[in-house]
């Protein structure tokens, strides 16, 4: 026993350095051969230049944006201040998903079991599309660590005394707020979290799960609040991270291209929409389309819903995530029977562990809260990706109890 826990810091560092090498490699492989040209790109490497040219967080200067959250264009300003390149971020991004790896461990340790865990180490270094999305200049990779960071920090405070609950809460909120302000889709998940406290209660009392809970959402505010504030004062208006929430919501409730983004169709069809409009007055433009759309035709708005679930969770990138037309090939095929395992096992994993459900209870609302807003605005798989590491954790709970049982049958047949 000693010697296997002697071996793992060993085994780790050798998995971590071939998953290290492998995003930066890929990271090289898709600066030649892959269409950068993305509109998430450029809007993240547009305004993180205008922050160096001095024109602050804008698209086009001297106009300042709300289109996006600060801080992964900030981060792309910082990295090419320090370094000279943009490009140094695949790098970054690559080190960070070591640190996504050792959270999972921490994780997973806390939930179910230290097999399991470092098991899940070790798939998240290796899974294609973890180490596909490190190549590119999207946000998931930062949003992924501060999200499972929070996580990390919940994880300790289900089972922790009041002080130290008190203290993983406000951690745990903060990360959320810096999640936030990396992807705004989990803005209204820290209401539904700060419910958290009240299920583990038994260690809390009702008094300090609600001084928990006060905490969580103080400390969440306390995060995003300030940026929320200069977007009132840049727009006039209430908006709390960025907007584009409407730009998804009409793009995925659009029937007549069946809720799916059209690239270039799609493209120019909003920008004929909201002609003229400050990015404000077009969100709320296109918000108010796509309720109008689904109250007209709400029997076509359910089928659309449904078809949006299935793609949600059942349908992986047939190609790289270049902005191009998907076609199925062997990797894409490869990659969906891969996705559709780890679905099985995932959901053996959780069904044997159903009786910690309290301690999981974080994880398990994130997974219902992505899916809802997924699922009623736009779903690609690229925005299943956050909650691909906790599905691999327990991924690998299942499949260590397959072969538990199967080694088991041996020794009973032998």
């Amino acid at each position: 026993m000693r010697s296997r826990l002697a071996r793992w810091p060993l085994v780790f560092a050798l998995v971590a350095t071939c998953g290290v090498a492998a995003r930066i490699g890929f990271g090289i492989y898709a600066a030649r051969h892959v269409d950068q040209s993305l509109l998430d790109v450029q809007t993240y490497t547009r305004i993180a230049q205008n922050i160096l040219d001095g024109h602050g967080f804008s698209l086009v200067p001297p106009h300042p944006t709300v289109f996006v959250a600060p801080l992964y264009p900030a981060a792309l300003a910082l990295v090419r201040y320090v370094t000279g390149s943009f490009s140094s971020m695949i790098a970054i991004q690559a080190i960070l998903w070591v640190a996504v790896a050792l959270l999972v461990q921490s994780i997973g340790e806390k939930w179910l079991d230290r097999r399991s865990a470092r098991l899940a180490s070790l798939f998240v270094l290796l899974h294609p599309e973890l180490i596909a999305i490190s190549a590119f200049l999207y946000s998931e990779t930062l949003f992924v660590t501060f999200l499972y960071a929070a996580l990390a920090a919940l994880a300790i405070a289900a089972t922790a005394a009041k002080p130290k609950a008190l203290l993983c809460t406000l951690a745990a909120s903060a990360l959320l707020g810096l999640a936030t302000l990396t992807r705004p889709v989990t803005l209204y998940f820290v209401p539904l979290a700060a419910a958290l406290p009240f299920f583990w209660r038994e260690h809390l009392g009702w008094k300090g799960a609600t001084q928990v809970a006060v905490l969580a959402l103080l400390g969440f505010a306390v995060v995003v609040a300030p940026w929320s504030l200069r977007n009132r004062a840049r727009t006039g208006s209430l908006v709390p991270v960025a907007t584009g929430g409407g730009t998804a919501l009409w793009i995925g409730n659009y029937q007549p291209f069946d809720g799916e983004y059209r690239y270039q169709q799609t493209r120019e069809l909003m920008d004929r929409l909201t002609s003229g409009l400050s990015e404000v007055e077009a969100d709320r433009l296109l918000t108010k389309m796509a309720i109008q759309g689904m109250r007209q035709r709400p029997v076509e708005a359910m089928k659309l819903l449904a078809k949006k679930l299935w793609r949600y969770w059942l349908r992986s990138y047939e190609k790289l995530p270049d902005g191009r037309p998907r076609h199925w090939t062997v990797t894409g095929i490869g990659l969906q029977l891969l996705h559709l395992v780890l679905l099985s096992l995932a959901a053996l994993g959780l069904w044997l562990s159903r009786r910690r459900w309290r301690i999981m209870l974080p994880f398990l609302l994130l997974v219902l809260y992505m899916t809802a807003i997924h699922s009623l605005s736009l779903p690609v798989p690229r925005y299943r990706l956050p909650l691909l590491p906790g599905l691999l954790l327990f991924a690998a709970a299942g499949l260590l109890s397959i072969y538990d049982r199967a080694k088991a049958r041996r020794w009973e047949s032998a």
